[in-house]
């Protein structure tokens, strides 16, 4: 088995089907790590972090300080995009 297996990971249509028939859960969601480069001016950084569902921070029971995080409706835009 190689380093850079796919073990463990779920297509978006997989969570979408885990998310409409759960009983056992409240929230389901999902997460891919992301890693970005930030240009501009004279120079650039790499950033890593996450691309996540609107269900993650519920997941987590996190709420958001200033604002909102994000809703199914936003998730809904990028899915479609």
């Amino acid at each position: 088995m190689s380093s850079t297996s796919d073990t463990g990971l779920a297509s978006p249509l997989d969570l979408a089907e885990w998310q409409a028939r759960t009983t056992s859960f409240e929230a389901i969601a999902g997460y891919r790590w992301r890693t970005v480069d930030l240009t501009g001016g004279v120079s650039s950084e790499r950033l890593h972090g996450l691309w996540v569902t609107p269900e993650f921070f519920n997941v987590f029971g996190i709420t958001g300080l200033n604002g909102r995080t994000f809703t199914p409706r936003a998730g809904a835009r990028t899915r479609s995009s």
